[in-house]
């Protein structure tokens, strides 16, 4: 099973089960892949703008970037780029063998809530 975050158009995350190849995009346009409203990035004690030829300034936004395993992996760790959330979802329902479709292929989680991180 490998997990690949999507930034691109609704933002999400897809799913692939390495045996036989098959792919499924979960979380498309859920509030937890979607950059911050809002959020200025800084770089450099800066605010980081696109800044297009000929038209107005525009912070920077990008949705579903970072991705880990949790170390016994039951869970997904993930963020949007733009943005200072981190939110872990489940990969199978309590007691349900490891071994079969992880959660996030069985079902599509409707909250994947917030970790608070210190």
């Amino acid at each position: 099973m490998a997990f690949i975050t999507d930034s691109g158009g609704p933002n999400g995350i897809i799913v692939v089960y390495l045996a036989t190849g098959r792919s499924w995009r979960r979380l498309a346009g859920h509030p937890s892949v979607l950059a911050d409203p809002g959020f200025v990035p800084i770089i450099d004690g800066q605010p980081f703008m696109l800044r297009p030829a000929g038209g107005e300034p525009t912070f920077y936004e990008t949705g579903s970037d970072g991705i880990a395993l949790s170390a016994d992996g039951t869970h997904l760790y993930y963020c949007p780029l733009s943005s200072r959330r981190l939110d872990r979802l489940p990969l199978f329902h309590e007691g349900q063998d490891l071994r079969r479709k992880p959660y996030l292929l069985v079902r599509r989680p409707i909250d994947a809530g917030p970790v608070r991180l210190g």
